[in-house]
């Protein structure tokens, strides 16, 4: 998709633009709780910076299950199931996509977390 976009804007055609609107986004919290679910289906988060502090301001989180975060993280985390794969001589892990989908629709359909549950 992204090499697409790339291609049509070389040719000079005019590329899908996408906007966030970060309204009273002051702050990183602020700017984090105009989400519903942070979703960071990596490879591999490291340490995860940007999952803590979706969490740390409210916001529920769909993350892979590996690294750094599985140190910290479990109350507003689902985790998608993380499959080992051997890529370029690296141990890594892969999300699982399907189960991805699956979590992604189920939180679409449950709606935004209360004001209680941000708590």
């Amino acid at each position: 998709w992204a090499d697409a976009v790339v291609g049509r804007a070389k040719r000079g055609a005019r590329a899908p633009e996408i906007v966030f609107e970060h309204g009273e986004a002051r702050s990183v919290a602020s700017f984090y709780r105009q989400a519903d679910l942070g979703v960071f289906p990596f490879r591999g988060e490291g340490f995860g910076l940007t999952i803590l502090e979706c969490l740390a301001s409210g916001t529920p989180v769909l993350a892979t299950r590996s690294g750094g975060p599985l140190d910290y993280a479990a109350d507003g985390v689902a985790w998608i199931p993380a499959r080992p794969r051997r890529r370029r001589g690296r141990d890594e892990v892969e999300p699982d996509v399907e189960a991805l989908a699956r979590l992604m629709r189920q939180a679409f359909e449950r709606g935004s977390p209360t004001a209680g549950e941000r708590r």
